[in-house]
């Protein structure tokens, strides 16, 4: 009886005083046992194994330091300004079922070129055999200790860490000329159709950087402004949103087709001093932010690109910014991961920082892993089905992945500053946080996260309800792909998602299927509809 008893007590003991109280004294009655051994022997915990709870590290308010680390945005609506235009513009072009297979058509073309590359270690022009910091191969080394990842021990031990940027320029042209770079020339209809398939999901890109743009650099406050390969416009009507194009001083807008830039100029309101060229020919102004969507997959070579992006961080002021956008697949990752180590080989440190996607200036570790990419995705309602044919009539909401690459012309915090500690506002601790590269897992009472952190690290950490010394639990269970993580952590391994199952990995790896299977939708298009798209886009030579 008295152990019968005695589990029962200790069945109590995580329940508050006075219930425990009660309980406890009805037990002691039913049990006829003695009133001595009352309340005195109620056990609460043991005291020693007690931790204690979460301190903030800075005495900034909460919600201000959630406002600059909540750089993700939920679902995005239409931009009113933009939606009755486009929908009457598509409801005037012509046949709706024309247009539907036109956008179609052009899509599969692009995705030819655009989404079919699949992850590999990428070549760094950091980790050259020949350089004289040693600092990137040192992790490098440190991280092929990892038996999950021999194929980087392997690199090591046959030296062929050589002339990395020759790698580069051979990689990038082995990857042009497997998948035909293939140029539109936009007709009337090609641009009424690749304007109704993109605009909205490009829109929520741009929408969504510019943001956090404006979050992370509060004092940037641009007045020139120079989008370079803007299409339809989507960039500037995202820009516009964030900033008020009508109060800035110059607003130049490049596009070389001509159909776009009519579509451009009738989609988007009047702004005083808007100009548009069809290239930035040989003049020497200077923007205090120059705009690059979706344009660098469209250049051939290397070189070229490395050559274009030169030209124009020339031409931005100091303080300024440089935003570049990318599909986010292996070869958009590819591309701006070599335009990002151009900035870290030939400036010097103090010159450029990079404000996103990157919490610091040295080499990327997802393009060593050979499984990952460094891309992210941003969700808008889709356009709707009575006007234009986008995919599934059963979905209603886009998931836009992208990859991205913001540089600005200024040293940046983190040159200034030595830790986080010696800040003083929300968005300079934001340049010392760890970024959420994939989306986070969210188990039980426990959420397991992985980030990207300085000084070129990619590892999991895990965030648990039960370890209130780490504290934002809560947090951690609202966090979305692409947030800032701003409270301490508990490292759980040093390298994320270091597995791959097998049955992703045949997958991922049989690029030949994957090839056949673009190629195969591109063929199953209707030979009518195929050969009178190309008939305009002969036509159309050029624009």
């Amino acid at each position: 009886m008295a152990g019968e008893l005695g589990m029962q007590l200790r069945m109590c003991v995580w329940k508050p005083l006075e219930v425990n109280k009660v309980i406890w004294m009805h037990r002691i009655r039913e049990y006829g046992i003695n009133r001595d051994i009352s309340v005195r022997c109620i056990h609460h915990g043991f005291h020693f194994d007690r931790i204690s709870t979460y301190k903030p590290t800075s005495a900034l308010p909460a919600n201000e330091l959630d406002d600059v680390s909540r750089i993700s945005i939920k679902t995005l609506p239409f931009p009113n300004e933009v939606t009755k235009k486009l929908f009457q513009l598509i409801k005037a072009a012509g046949k709706k079922k024309d247009i539907d297979a036109c956008g179609s058509y052009i899509s599969k073309r692009l995705a030819a070129r655009r989404c079919v590359e699949v992850p590999r270690v990428l070549p760094s022009l950091l980790l050259d055999a020949n350089s004289t910091d040693t600092e990137y191969l040192d992790a490098l080394k440190k991280m092929s200790s990892d038996p999950r990842f021999e194929h980087l021990k392997e690199l090591l031990q046959q030296n062929r860490l050589g002339p990395n940027e020759q790698a580069q320029i051979e990689l990038a042209a082995a990857e042009d000329s497997r998948h035909k770079n293939y140029t539109i020339h936009f007709s009337p209809n090609i641009a009424i159709a690749h304007t109704a398939h993109t605009f909205f999901g490009y829109y929520a890109v741009c929408l969504r950087i510019f943001n956090e743009i404006n979050l992370r650099a509060p004092n940037f406050k641009p007045s020139r402004i120079m989008f370079y390969s803007a299409g339809a416009g989507a960039s500037v009507a995202a820009a516009h949103t964030i900033w008020d194009l009508d109060t800035f001083e110059d607003i130049l807008v490049v596009e070389p087709s001509q159909n776009l830039l009519n579509i451009c100029e009738y989609l988007l309101p009047e702004f005083k001093n808007k100009r548009h060229q069809s290239d930035i020919y040989d003049s020497t102004e200077l923007f205090d932010c120059i705009v690059v969507p979706y344009h660098l997959t469209n250049i051939r070579g290397s070189p070229a690109r490395s050559l274009l992006v030169k030209n124009l961080w020339n031409r931005v002021n100091i303080g300024g910014y440089m935003v570049f956008v990318e599909v986010g697949t292996p070869t958009g990752f590819r591309i701006l991961h070599s335009i990002r180590e151009v900035f870290i080989s030939q400036l010097e440190k103090g010159y450029f920082h990079f404000l996103a996607p990157c919490p610091h200036e040295g080499i990327c570790p997802l393009a060593l892993t050979g499984k990952d990419w460094c891309h992210f995705s941003q969700r808008i309602y889709r356009i709707p089905h009575y006007l234009y044919k986008k995919g599934s009539i059963a979905r209603s909401i886009d998931n836009e992945k992208f990859s991205y690459l913001v540089v600005g012309k200024s040293p940046g915090p983190r040159h200034k500053l030595k830790s986080e500690a010696e800040a003083k506002s929300a968005d300079e601790k934001s340049f010392f946080w760890p970024r959420l590269v994939m989306p986070p897992l969210k188990l039980g009472r426990r959420v397991i996260m992985d980030v990207c952190s300085a000084p070129n690290n990619f590892k999991r950490i895990i965030v648990s309800k039960n370890t209130p010394e780490v504290g934002g639990y809560k947090y951690a269970r609202d966090a979305m792909w692409g947030d800032l993580w701003r409270f301490p952590y508990r490292e759980q391994q040093p390298v994320a998602r270091a597995y791959t199952p097998e049955s992703v990995k045949r997958r991922v790896l049989n690029n030949d299927d994957l090839q056949a299977n673009v190629k195969e939708s591109i063929e199953h298009t209707d030979v009518k509809v195929k050969e009178k798209i190309e008939r305009d886009l002969v036509r159309h030579y050029g624009g």
